[in-house]
């Protein structure tokens, strides 16, 4: 492994196959908040500590943990002047039977949680369900962080596969990433509403953001191999 994807993966703890997919797929990008309550067959209410699951019967989640094993963690966001940050989960594993389609918990969380994240046997996440605004706001950046990290591993592999120690050109950044990207003229050039935004010098200087629904800009920079990065805390949520 090359100094780029070794520095990058050791901090942010990237996913090479993943990267490769990303430059060819483009990032879906953060459009709008997720919704309250439902994501991906799965529906979640709280109403203090109490907790009920409803897993639609021909969702992906139910089809997969029927008569298995089943990992609910929820969390509290809190906010901060730096940023919003997710206290300590809590939660249960349960057994889901065939054609048992609601689960009802008593998880120590007062008042109700702010998200919810469901995960099998394996620990593979099948779900993360905003209970509330402030948990909607904050899968969204993981959303977002997300989409710009892929872009960042991507563009590592690149410079990687050259073998060199320098990041790709803006020109290859623009020949990459196959969907539109603004090119930054600097580092300390804001992203724009949408899309992938990008600032490369062509040698030791990288900055890839993207803004959130609601407007936050996520990124990570690299100056040399110094990271300077306000998405971290999303990427090593889990």
């Amino acid at each position: 492994m090359g100094k780029h994807a070794h520095v990058r993966s050791r901090v942010l703890g990237f996913a090479a196959p993943l990267a490769v997919a990303a430059l060819l797929v483009p990032p879906a990008g953060a459009s709008q908040l997720p919704g309250l309550g439902v994501a991906n067959g799965v529906r979640v209410s709280a109403a203090g500590a109490n907790v009920t699951l409803t897993l639609t019967p021909t969702g992906p989640v139910y089809r997969r943990v029927r008569g298995a094993r089943l990992t609910v963690r929820c969390y509290r966001v809190s906010a901060f002047p730096t940023g919003p940050s997710v206290g300590d989960a809590t939660g249960q594993t349960v057994g889901v039977r065939r054609g048992e389609h609601r689960i009802r918990l008593a998880l120590p969380t007062q008042p109700k949680p702010s998200f919810c994240v469901l995960s099998d046997r394996r620990s593979r996440e099948l779900a993360a369900v905003a209970v509330t605004h402030e948990g909607a706001v904050w899968l969204d950046e993981r959303r977002t962080a997300q989409d710009v990290q892929a872009v960042v591993t991507g563009l590592s592999l690149i410079a990687d596969d050259r073998g060199g120690t320098n990041w790709p050109s803006p020109t290859d950044v623009s020949a990459a990433i196959k969907t539109p990207v603004t090119l930054l003229p600097s580092a300390d050039t804001p992203a724009p509403p949408t899309g992938i935004a990008v600032f490369s010098d062509g040698a030791r200087h990288l900055r890839v953001a993207e803004r959130s629904s609601l407007g936050r800009e996520l990124y990570i920079e690299y100056r040399d191999d110094a990271l300077i990065s306000n998405a971290v805390p999303y990427l090593e949520f889990g």
